[in-house]
């Protein structure tokens, strides 16, 4: 068979919305691989842009690690694309026919070359989208090289995001998968997909139903086998973050230490050649090679008008002047059901940040609130049931306040547990972003949010001893808090005022201004007032800094003259003025910190409860337990068995043990 007097078609060597054809140009003699759009199916599934957009892109490339497009025309029945014959196939395929999976080397050779292409794709400002083993193909030189651009896109500022839904599920980074707006990580993301599976011999997160598995890739974490090189999984970990701004460079891909393993992929062609994968038909093919089109595909094709470039097809994109930049600007929507729209409404909370917060646990009469270690958010709402108080929905946010799953548990509620409900596996009622959240979620996402905010307030971001008081100023950088060495403090609320605590005890509520005020109090007002200054532009200083977290900072240590009084005890969040919640908490705490010790002492006469509003924090933030006294008990009894005089610590004298 013949197309257009100049290509004469082979073996068929892929189908689907495009057939693949290796076919011979009869000018040069050499094989090439057509790929053949049929015009009426490509308008039946509104796939223009797509292929437009593909033809665009490709047409530009130019890299050892690019599959190369030669040139395209079309006819009344189709557009055909001529590109480079990748006689090996795709990478999947060839994978499968071995048997086995690759060694660390040989998966280190081959994502080398990868990287080296997309590091060419960004360096234009294009997102290939669907990277996966089925678009790396695998030539006769050994390398492979990346194909299929028909979801690619280039950006027009290096800060443009897009939310379309698209790729390989496999591989789809959770920001995509959850329409959250997307950039180059995405392409990274599928990195780490690639190489895990290259290694594992299967991806990631992979299920039997596509809705598993990219709730799988939105929620769940990433096991890593015990059979991987500690390089391995640290490059895995690293390129596999939920979070797009913590994955690791592509630039720094390449200076990973499993990237400097190298091995040969001879040994894995010739296992391949020797198993009859490969075709060997073609060798006798010429070393020439067609000539290449004009840099700008459109106006060459255009230059020289023909038969076959009369069509629909590149007629509308005629219509468009030829120009590569503005046609790079079309959006990819893969079908009616991934079309996205802003709401005419949007929330208007801005986006909640979990950075630098502990694990916390807080429990109120209707919902629970969770901060978990991997820095998400959930709410879960509580009803009562016959056999006690259950969860029957859940809201799951992201660390960065962008990605909103909502589901209820399996079975329709579960008995309230000290870890959240998991996804069930029929999966979620929705994955949302924040800028497309339906109005009936937005007060699960401020309750949420208000929550975050509060742990913020009290949370230190930057600690300060000073001559006299021990300083914090907290992640809102509103909140501060004084805490004197002689006793007393100011705290600092952004919307409340402050409040001074003499060194009696004494509480004086006062406004900012500091009027009617003795002058103890007047003293601490002004000390305070200097020191949050002083917090206040080392936090300036250190933001400033853009290698490695410099938060929670602290400078100076305390004064070894000054006076020791509890008061003066590093303060971790204490969560007691949170009177818009009803308070039904409890908390577990360390023995190896006094004040902590202090409060299990004073357990039961009510002291507790007046000075940490039944909440208190010492350390790394643990969940809290809603029957506190079956963690505080235990803990309390060893501590009068070490004591066995039970009198007060504070009253004790100090000895010094040799």
């Amino acid at each position: 068979m013949s197309v257009n007097g100049k290509m004469s078609l082979g073996e068929r060597i892929e189908g689907g919305f495009a057939q693949v054809y290796k076919a011979l140009c009869l000018a040069t003699g050499l094989f090439v691989a057509i790929k053949m759009i049929d015009k009426r199916v490509m308008l039946e599934r509104n796939m223009e842009n797509r292929v437009r957009q593909e033809v665009v892109i490709h047409s530009q490339l130019k890299h050892p690690s690019i599959l190369e497009l030669y040139t395209f025309f079309e006819d009344d029945n189709c557009v055909y694309l001529v590109l480079e014959l990748a006689r090996h196939g795709e990478l999947q395929r060839f994978l499968r026919s071995l048997g086995r999976t690759m060694s660390e080397m040989e998966a280190a050779a081959v994502m080398k070359q990868v990287v080296a292409g997309l590091l060419y794709l960004h360096s234009h400002r294009i997102i290939h989208r669907d990277l996966s083993l089925s678009n790396l193909l695998l030539m006769d030189d050994r390398h492979v090289k990346i194909a299929d651009f028909g979801l690619a896109i280039q950006l027009m500022a290096p800060d443009e995001r897009h939310v379309t839904l698209c790729g390989t599920p496999n591989y789809m980074s959770p920001e995509v998968a959850s329409r959250t707006s997307h950039g180059p990580p995405a392409d990274v993301w599928s990195v780490g997909c690639m190489l895990y599976t290259l290694l594992v011999g299967s991806p990631p997160f992979a299920t039997a139903a596509t809705t598993m598995t990219l709730n799988r890739v939105v929620t769940s974490p990433c096991q890593m086998p015990s059979f991987l090189s500690a390089e391995a999984t640290d490059l895995l970990q690293r390129l596999l973050q939920k979070d797009p701004s913590e994955r690791i460079a592509l630039d720094d891909i390449l200076q990973h230490p499993f990237m400097q393993k190298t091995h040969p992929l001879a040994s894995l062609f010739q296992q391949s050649i020797d198993s009859g994968f490969a075709n060997s038909s073609d060798n006798h093919k010429s070393t020439q090679r067609p000539r290449r089109p004009h840099s700008n595909a459109l106006e060459a094709t255009q230059s020289a008008p023909s038969e076959a470039t009369s069509g629909r097809f590149l007629g509308l994109m005629s219509k468009q002047g030829g120009s590569l930049e503005s046609l790079s600007t079309n959006r990819v929507i893969l079908s009616d059901h991934d079309r996205w729209r802003t709401p005419e409404k949007r929330l208007d909370v801005p986006a909640l940040s979990t950075r630098r917060l502990q694990a916390t646990r807080y429990t109120t009469k209707n919902v629970v609130f969770h901060i978990l270690q991997s820095g998400e958010v959930t709410v879960e709402f509580i009803r009562a049931r016959t056999l006690g108080e259950c969860v029957t929905q859940v809201c799951r946010i992201s660390g960065d306040g962008q990605r909103i799953v909502v589901y209820s548990p399996q079975g329709g509620a579960v008995p309230v547990r000290e870890e959240p409900p998991e996804i069930p596996p029929n999966g979620p009622e929705g994955i949302f972003n924040l800028e497309n959240l339906p109005e009936i979620h937005w007060k699960k996402y401020k309750y949420a949010a208000r929550f975050v905010d509060l742990v913020r307030a009290k949370t230190p971001k930057v600690t300060y001893y000073s001559q006299h008081a021990k300083c914090q100023l907290m992640e809102t950088l509103v909140d501060f808090e004084a805490m004197f060495y002689s006793g007393g403090s100011v705290v600092r609320n952004g919307e409340n005022g402050a409040k001074i605590r003499n060194s009696s005890n004494g509480v004086v509520v006062t406004d900012k201004g500091g009027g009617n005020l003795g002058e103890t109090e007047k003293w601490m007002w002004e000390h305070s007032e200097e020191c949050f200054r002083h917090c206040c532009e080392l936090e300036r200083i250190l933001q400033r800094v853009t290698t490695g977290e410099c938060f929670p900072a602290i400078v100076g240590r305390r004064p070894t003259n000054s006076h020791r009084d509890s008061n003066s005890l590093p303060r971790t969040p204490n969560l007691s003025n949170l009177s818009s919640f009803a308070m039904g908490m409890s908390s577990t705490t360390s023995q190896r910190h006094p004040q902590a010790l202090r409060t299990i002492q004073n357990w039961g006469n009510g002291q507790e409860k007046q000075d940490f509003g039944g909440f208190h924090v010492v350390g790394e933030t643990q969940p809290f337990d809603r029957h506190h006294q079956q963690a505080v008990r235990p803990m309390r009894q060893q501590n009068y068995m070490e004591n066995t005089d039970q009198t007060p610590l504070s009253s004790r004298p100090m000895r010094l043990m040799r």
